[in-house]
């Protein structure tokens, strides 16, 4: 984990992280777009660490709210909202609450409805470029660049064909099943 928060530009501010049972919480002062594109990056490459390293699909949020954060505690409005908001969300991705979009990235809604914005900042502009964006019924989520990267495809591949057999339940099958039909999208295209 250390290695992938090396790159953290002095522009970021104010950050903590902290991990517990099976949660990550990564707090930004998000007042600025360096801060913002900094979280969306790094939140792809921690999703697509928890993959490649444990074989593991994990899912997520990134959402703006009240919260209070230090290396002892963490509370807040916004920690209890992004709980609630990440426990409905189906498939293994890392989706943007509502308020985030509306506070930062105000113009992403218009990019998947191919609408022309105005006021792109330079940071989400080339955030979209990138295609680290995308779009399902839960939401826009992060593409998983990372996971789908040319170097990684093979083994992308592999994982998702082992977790598909190894599945237990329907349930589990059906998010494998999810991974694998973005698998096939991102590499027909």
């Amino acid at each position: 984990m250390l290695e992938i928060t090396n790159d953290i530009p002095d522009e970021v501010g104010y950050i903590q992280a902290v991990t517990f049972s099976d949660t990550i919480i990564i707090s930004v002062t998000a007042d600025i777009d360096t801060a913002v594109s900094w979280l969306v990056r790094t939140s792809d490459k921690i999703q697509a660490v928890i993959f490649k390293i444990l074989g593991l699909l994990s899912r997520g949020i990134i959402h703006e709210g009240e919260l209070i954060h230090d290396k002892n505690f963490i509370f807040g409005e916004g920690l209890i909202q992004a709980y609630k908001m990440e426990q409905k969300f189906l498939h293994p991705a890392i989706y943007f609450s509502k308020e985030f979009i509306r506070e930062y990235i105000p113009q992403l809604p218009k990019y998947f409805s191919n609408e022309d914005s105005d006021h792109w900042s330079e940071e989400m502009a080339k955030l979209c470029h990138q295609g680290y964006f995308d779009q399902d019924c839960d939401g826009i989520f992060l593409s998983q660049k990372v996971i789908f990267s040319s170097e990684n495809r093979e083994k992308t591949l592999e994982k998702i064909k082992a977790g598909l057999e190894s599945s237990e339940s329907e349930h589990q099958k059906s998010k494998w099943r999810w991974l694998n039909q973005r698998y096939d999208l991102l590499n027909n295209h």
